[in-house]
């Protein structure tokens, strides 16, 4: 299962939240991924990471407005997909 998501965290600037706000909502973001059992991976730039790991998603350096490719396989990807796409779509909870 696949989904193409825009980034709404890491170094805002856009919205002058500073780093700590950013860091929370990708602190969300891995520990809601790691409630599930399949593989989650976050794809950016043909850079793929494991999307469980905060040090992997970190890496990626996505700003706001970045495109990433969400990419869930496993026994309740959809679940996962649903969640986490929530998420992404709400803007981790921004608005």
């Amino acid at each position: 299962m696949e989904k193409v998501v825009i980034v709404g965290l890491a170094l805002k600037q856009e919205n002058k939240k500073n780093i700590y706000n950013s860091l929370d909502e990708l602190e969300l973001l891995v520990k809601t991924a790691n409630r599930f059992n399949s593989n989650i991976t976050i794809e950016k730039d043909g850079i793929e990471v494991n999307g469980k790991s905060i040090m992997g998603v970190l890496m990626l350096a996505a700003s706001k407005g970045t495109k990433i490719t969400l990419k869930i396989e496993g026994e309740d990807e959809k679940e996962a997909m649903k969640i986490l796409g929530e998420l992404f779509e709400n803007k981790f909870g921004e608005e």
